[in-house]
């Protein structure tokens, strides 16, 4: 089942498909820090949707992670887009290094 988008900066329910650290970083810090850059960003985009187990995953690199976030929704359940964020930093201190849509 597809979850639910969220209004404009609100934050998945504690408990919701929470993973364990990918390269270190919590994977729902990088998501909630993530889609906070993407509210600023892309201030017409309005609704993206709640975390999800695999939308943080590791980078290219192997030392940073990426973090995909679908946003709105097309008739048939799949999402209108969606932006990735890339992160850099350590897990204590992740640093967004890039952000920018991706072709669906």
């Amino acid at each position: 089942m597809t979850p639910k988008p969220l209004a404009t900066g609100q934050a998945p329910l504690p408990g919701q498909d929470i993973d364990a650290p990918v390269n270190g970083f919590d994977p729902l810090t990088v998501f909630t820090l993530c889609r906070a850059k993407m509210v600023s960003d892309y201030p017409k985009i309005t609704s993206y949707r709640p975390y999800a187990t695999g939308d943080v995953y590791p980078a290219v690199d192997g030392t940073g992670v990426n973090v995909q976030l679908p946003f709105g929704s097309l008739p048939d359940g799949r999402p209108e887009g969606i932006m990735v964020c890339q992160f850099t930093g350590t897990p204590a201190a992740p640093k967004i290094s890039h952000t920018g849509p991706v072709d669906v």
